[in-house]
């Protein structure tokens, strides 16, 4: 590799890690600025590189991860691992089905149990 290449890729590097330092730097309103511009210009890389900032700060969307549990009635029934496997597939795809009806986009075991 001849010396302008190294030269400016080394240029490259340093300017990345300068950027990455500036969006920390950069105001919420500026940053959320700054992700809209990128993504009216289709700028990839720069988008992430924005969006994870806008993720460490916790603004916009990115809600904590939710648990979505799915719990058995007690029955001896259930006592079967062929029949519990079956009923929650059974169940879930109904499940599915009702929450893509509604636009749901929670935990799918919160629109019913087996209970009801």
């Amino acid at each position: 590799m001849n010396t302008p290449l190294k030269s400016l890729a080394i240029f490259i590097t340093l300017a990345g890690s300068a950027w990455a330092e500036d969006l920390q730097d950069l105001p919420d309103d500026t940053l959320l600025g700054e992700v809209v511009t990128a993504t009216e210009n289709g700028e990839e890389e720069r988008l992430l590189d924005l969006m994870r900032e806008v993720q460490a700060r916790g603004l916009l969307m990115f809600p904590k991860p939710q648990t979505c549990t799915f719990s058995y009635p007690d029955t001896e029934f259930f006592g079967n691992e062929i029949f519990r496997g079956a009923v929650r597939w059974g169940f879930g795809t109904d499940l599915r089905e009702l929450a893509m009806s509604q636009g749901f986009c929670g935990c799918i075991y919160d629109l019913g149990s087996l209970d009801a």
